[in-house]
């Protein structure tokens, strides 16, 4: 069934719990977990239960010593699984652009919800079944599956130009050969991966094979040699791998039975070629060999095994080495799993299985896990709203004036000083649950604005928190960063908020909607910038001091101090012209040093609308250093005359690291800094960043249209213009119209009055 938003499942009328699975198994709940919790045991009928995992209702085990009623020493058991790549598949740039499906990017933990009908049905049950049988032959052997993946180093995927060494362009979708991998190795070096575990082999059953995937890390043509053999002093060639760039490479290969040794032993060895004698990168994510083994579990606790039937549809297993407290199940559809009855004799167990496919998902448990349920709120959101907050209950707590300053902003935009808007705010912790089954993904914020777009058609997108891309690995750690910390992951890599709902309702190249981010650490942040945002508007837009614009060029080389300083200039000549009338006043970089500070204090505390930047830069100085405005050194005191910051280069928008920007510095500053700031997450090219830019002022600044207009309002329709004037898209442009992004609400004027602006001076109308 198709789940388009992820939130088809949900019954609200019905109470749910949750539970958090970690790793795979037979998982049981007893009556005093339920009780413990809060679930009405007294009053709940135990046939009307119901369990449900990624939008699909999963068969349990109700033991219950009566039928209509719960009572203690009762349980229920469930079969869980650990957070895989399934619901990762979603959020990458196409079908098959993702590399594997063993590991999830962003967290290991799933979810499973529990619920009860509030009608006369009944929930899934785990069925139990026993086969006698009737003269089969026993089987000799399953498939056994020893895996290994590799995730202990970050591939970005592709770079654009594919095949180029200097290539510096990453798109923000997920992109083929992104995820998690092995650690990477270079031209001439080697490595050696160890299977120990292929033991008990059954040679007349068929030979052993090898599968790998193997992780393109440069942008180069790639060339690796695989060996394989029983210890280090016996290796054969098996094939030689090659595919180019950022690309993923899947092979499989046949073993013999001489490649294993006597103790189960297994060695894969690669080696980097590399083409040509120049630089090669490659890591391993997946080493796997499948083999015939005998049907001996070896008193292991849990054991997986995988059936083949040799005939018809049924299959007689005899199996040695079965502890006694084992259960066997039959995994093939992991959402009805059936209990497996079977004969014991001593460690020696038989059965039959009725094997309807090519093969049969079998899983030996002995062990039962716990995990205990925690009630949580599905919520019906609301179809009117035009002006979305999504945020985290970390950031609602008191702070500054406010009692929690995330609602407060909510507020101040629903009243007539703040636009009067039809405000609705959304926890993330929420969206996990009803988006995306309870899961960390960006995916659950994108779904819950593709529902929300579906149904009504809001304005504004105002994500409130700071975001950590997924290789900082923030919902993994035992102990992460408070000072950093990632209310919810970034939607992708390099940065683009924009891609939360990039394509969603009809926008075909650019976002649905116009979105800003406040990248607030704390609760403190969020109470800062509503204080900022509240004197800025307060203010009006009468004052001559928002038609003042302040533009900054650098540069490295006497080509680029030309260039730029042209670049700003022009864009003077659009703003200056009768729509806006604005006074420029240009400063230059005059040297080709890394770094010349320009003192523009004076400037900015008599008040300017728009401070442009046109240079180098990364996330935290330009090559035009204006210094950060916290610094007292530099003297700033701009109180109520905050302004949008315009910073043409490269990265100065990457606000998703574990570190403080300088646009972070200017917005969260409490009394001085800017209302807004645009700036790239990643690498800008200057033809690009001029074309963006320009457009940028045109549509502000020249557009009636867009007069009294949203800076996020008129970004969207730069993107928009900026692509279609474009034509034929590369990824450098592509990039360009993603990765600009927007620090501050997205509800901000760009220039307050939507009709012309008349301003009296002693010696006339100006």
């Amino acid at each position: 069934m198709a789940q388009p938003f992820g939130n088809e499942w949900i019954n609200y009328n019905q109470t749910y719990y949750k539970l958090s699975v970690g790793e795979d198994g037979l998982y049981r709940v007893t009556y005093e977990d339920l009780e413990a919790a809060g679930f009405p045991v007294a009053t709940v009928d135990p046939r009307r239960v119901q369990l449900w995992h990624r939008g699909m209702e999963q068969a349990i085990h109700i033991e219950s010593a009566e039928t209509f009623r719960w009572a203690p020493n009762d349980y229920f058991e469930f079969y869980g699984f650990r957070n895989d790549g399934t619901l990762d598949a979603e959020i990458y740039t196409e079908p098959g652009s993702q590399p594997h499906p063993y590991y999830n990017l962003f967290s290991d933990t799933s979810a499973y919800f529990l619920t009860w009908l509030l009608d006369d049905g009944r929930g899934l049950r785990i069925k139990n079944i026993r086969i006698n049988n009737t003269g089969l032959t026993p089987e000799s052997a399953h498939q056994a599956i020893s895996r290994k993946v590799f995730v202990n180093s970050p591939s970005l995927g592709r770079a654009y130009p594919q095949g180029t060494s200097a290539a510096e362009t990453y798109l923000s979708d997920f992109d083929f050969g992104e995820g998690w991998t092995g650690g990477a190795l270079t031209r001439g070096q080697t490595g050696t991966i160890t299977f120990s575990d292929i033991v008990n082999g059954v040679i007349g059953a068929g030979e052993p094979q090898l599968r790998l995937i193997l992780q393109g890390r440069n942008n180069r043509e790639h060339n690796v040699s695989i060996e394989v053999g029983p210890d280090a002093d016996n290796f054969r060639t098996l094939t030689t791998a090659t595919w180019p760039y950022y690309n993923v490479e899947y092979i499989t290969e046949p073993l013999e039975w001489d490649d294993v040794s006597a103790d189960g032993q297994v060695l894969v060895r690669y080696t980097v070629n590399g083409v040509n004698g120049l630089a090669d990168r490659i890591s391993v994510s997946v080493a796997e060999i499948s083999f015939p083994q005998t049907l001996n579990l070896q008193d292991a606790d849990r054991y997986t095994l995988n059936v083949r039937s040799s005939g018809g549809t049924l299959s007689y297993i005899e199996a040695a080495g079965v502890v006694e407290e084992a259960r066997f199940f039959d995994l093939t559809n992991t959402n009805e799993p059936v209990e497996i009855g079977y004969n014991r004799e001593g460690t020696d167990v038989d059965f039959v299985l009725e094997v309807t496919g090519d093969s049969l998902a079998l899983q030996m448990e002995s062990t039962v896990l716990s995990v205990m349920p925690r009630q949580i709120n599905f919520r019906e959101y609301p179809n009117t709203a035009d002006y979305i907050l999504i945020t985290h209950p970390g950031l609602r707590v008191s702070a500054g004036a406010y009692n929690d300053p995330v609602e407060a902003f909510a507020a101040y935009r629903a009243s007539t000083q703040g636009g009067s808007y039809d405000t609705l705010i959304a926890n993330v912790t929420e969206l996990y649950n009803q988006f995306s089954y309870g899961e960390i993904s960006p995916l659950a914020i994108r779904r819950f604005m593709a529902y929300q777009l579906n149904r009504s058609n809001p304005k504004y997108l105002f994500l409130v928190g700071k975001s950590r891309y997924w290789f900082n690995d923030y919902d993994r750690q035992a102990t992460p960063s408070q000072a950093f910390p990632s209310w919810f992951p970034a939607a992708g890599y390099p940065g683009s908020d924009a891609l939360y709902t990039f394509g969603l309702h009809g926008a075909t190249s650019s976002a649905a909607l116009a979105t800003g981010r406040l990248n607030a650490l704390q609760a403190e942040d969020v109470a800062v910038y509503l204080d900022k945002t509240k004197s800025l508007e307060a203010s009006g837009f009468d004052d001559p001091w928002r038609k003042r614009l302040l533009h900054l060029s650098g540069g490295a080389t006497s080509f680029e101090l030309s260039s730029f300083a042209r670049y700003v200039n022009e864009f003077a000549d659009i703003a200056e012209e009768d729509f806006l009338g604005a006074e420029v006043e240009t400063f230059s970089k005059t040297s080709d040093a890394v770094v010349e500070v320009i003192n523009v204090s004076d400037e900015v505390n008599d008040g300017v609308g728009v401070l442009l930047m046109f240079g180098h830069s990364g996330a935290q100085r330009t090559d035009i250093d204006i210094g950060f405005v916290s610094n007292p050194l530099f003297g700033f005191s701009n109180t109520e005359r905050y302004p949008l910051i315009l910073v043409n280069g490269c990265n100065a928008g990457d606000i998703f690291q574990g570190f403080e920007t300088f646009g972070e510095d200017w917005i969260t500053t409490p009394d001085l800094g800017a209302s807004t700031v645009i700036a790239h997450s990643a690498t800008g090219f200057s033809n690009e960043l001029r074309d963006w830019s320009r457009l940028f002022y045109q549509v502000g600044f020249a557009d009636s249209t867009f007069f009294g207009s949203s800076i996020a309002e008129v970004m969207l329709e730069v993107s928009d213009r900026y692509l279609e004037a474009e034509g034929a898209v590369s990824e450098r442009e592509l990039s360009q119209a993603q990765q600009m992004v927007l620090q501050g609400d997205p509800a901000v004027k760009l220039f307050g009055p939507s009709q012309p602006d008349v301003r009296l001076a002693t010696n006339g109308a100006s």
